[in-house]
């Protein structure tokens, strides 16, 4: 066959690797498989395609036809399962953790009085504040969110969630209109309710501190544990504060109501949530499980399958022997002419901007370590259900991106290498 339309033949050597691992080392090099009917298909460079990896292919053609039916057919099914909807659970189940809350758990086992998980935010009010109407919103949300007043407990070795009543919110006040330093007091009052460890057993996960600085001037600072919060749930957060705070002003939300549960979730303001994050948990776990989970695991087993050392980058400073998360940010633009010329690439390879400035960190990481295997992690919001997309509640995921770099391929070459990457890490996250 041509290199476009190719089967193969083979040596011992690839015999003895799985079939699995064979596949992904295609793939790093752009060889691309697939069925039309019972024939197997190949397309891949020339100068990959030699007449020594055409004998492998033809001698394994049939493991890879049977690999090829079986990862069709479980995308086939796990494309059904996803489309179907998200329902309501019996709550006198035992309420699991989701695997990204189970990730937090751990980390908080090894290191239970650590504030490294804390998710901080400020927000700075201009104009007066109605304290009684502020209370109340915040007191709508914690309602209308379980995850918000949710405890995670140890019950026989194994963490589950414990959702509980809703209580009043207590909201921390204090006055700092005659401070004098109060853009100082602000930042110390900020960075003590950062780093005020959560106990997941049994605080309430969401602390709210009220800092007055005139009648027309406050700063809110809302503290909230990852395990039930992300950056998307942030934005949700906010855009419910003032929906409900306009409703309190004009008086339609009753504390007293909100505190006896009268109050039907606040129909009149927002429309009423589909399901609850424990909803989620409890169907992500049924879900996940079996060959789902299987295929999912292999293929990263496979992108995970060498030993990979600590990137050395030639910093400053030697890297600590223990991590001491006290990191930095640094920020920077793009020009506007740089920033089209690198949309206009990604376009003509059909890749996206985030592919693109992949390819071109990765270029950098191998300029300064003359390192070509190459692995970098990327956080992703993983909110790809209509179910979940107003909910408040740990989703994220960080998925590994394994890049091979070659000193003799062109950004095209490696564009599209990254491009095979990303999307096989977005299927499997």
């Amino acid at each position: 066959m041509t290199p476009a339309t190719q089967s193969s033949e083979n040596s011992q050597s690839s015999i003895e690797t799985p079939i699995e691992t064979f596949l992904a080392s295609l793939s790093r090099q752009e060889i691309k498989l697939w069925l039309e009917g019972d024939r197997l298909r190949c397309s891949g460079p020339e100068t990959v395609l030699t007449s020594e990896l055409n004998a492998q292919l033809k001698s394994r053609k049939p493991e890879i036809i049977a690999f090829l039916r079986r990862a069709s057919q479980q995308q086939a099914t796990n494309q059904q399962q996803t489309t179907e909807a998200i329902t309501v659970a019996e709550r006198s189940q035992t309420i699991p953790l989701s695997f990204a809350q189970q990730r937090l758990w751990f980390l908080h086992q090894m290191q239970p009085n650590s504030a490294v998980y804390n998710l901080p935010m400020a927000i700075q009010v201009n104009g007066y504040l109605d304290t009684s109407a502020f209370s109340q919103s915040l007191n709508a949300i914690v309602r209308r969110h379980e995850i918000l007043r949710t405890r995670f407990v140890t019950v026989l070795g194994e963490p589950i969630q414990q959702v509980a009543k809703p209580l009043p919110l207590e909201i921390e006040q204090k006055d700092l209109t005659e401070h004098e330093d109060s853009e100082g007091a602000v930042r110390q009052a900020a960075i003590a309710a950062a780093q005020q460890p959560f106990d997941l057993s049994q605080d309430q996960l969401l602390r709210v501190t009220l800092l007055k600085l005139s009648d027309s001037h406050s700063v809110i600072l809302f503290t909230v544990h990852h395990i039930v919060d992300a950056g998307w749930s942030q934005e949700i957060l906010i855009q419910e504060l003032a929906s409900f705070y306009r409703t309190a002003l004009l008086g339609q939300l009753d504390s007293s109501q909100l505190d006896s549960g009268q109050l039907d979730d606040a129909k009149s303001v927002l429309p009423p949530l589909p399901i609850q994050y424990a909803d989620f948990a409890i169907w992500q776990r049924n879900w996940l499980q079996g060959e789902v989970l299987d295929t999912q695991l292999d293929y990263w087993r496979n992108q995970l399958n060498a030993s990979q050392s600590v990137l050395q980058l030639p910093t400053d400073f030697p890297r600590a022997m223990v991590q001491t998360y006290q990191g930095a940010v640094e920020q920077f633009s793009l020009s506007a002419s740089l920033s089209d010329r690198l949309r206009n690439l990604a376009q003509s390879q059909s890749a996206t901007l985030f592919m693109t400035l992949l390819a071109a960190f990765n270029v950098l990481l191998y300029r300064y370590t003359g390192e070509t295997d190459l692995v970098v992690g990327t956080p992703i919001a993983n909110r790809h259900r209509a179910e979940v997309e107003g909910l408040i509640g740990l989703f994220v995921n960080t998925l590994v991106l394994r890049s091979h770099l070659s000193p003799n391929n062109n950004i095209t070459t490696l564009l599209n290498q990254e491009k095979t990457t990303t999307k096989q890490a977005y299927d499997h996250q």
